[in-house]
């Protein structure tokens, strides 16, 4: 899954209505940036409530099916 987003003035930047429902992502969700030495940026989704976030994925794949 590739999408692209703009980075804003102010550092900003949306991530796709798509992404944000396949993770489950909500207000209050956190994500952590880590740029490895070959320059691959890895995103992490932490939900601010993981039982939540669990469900939300599940349901997401299972009405993919």
């Amino acid at each position: 899954m590739s999408h692209t987003s703009t980075l804003t003035r102010r550092a900003s930047t949306t991530i796709p209505r798509s992404i944000r429902k396949a993770l489950g992502m909500q207000l209050g969700d956190t994500l952590t940036w880590q740029v490895l030495r070959d320059g691959t940026v890895l995103c992490r989704h932490k939900p601010a409530d993981p039982q939540r976030a669990a469900v939300a994925v599940a349901s997401s794949v299972l009405s993919r099916q």
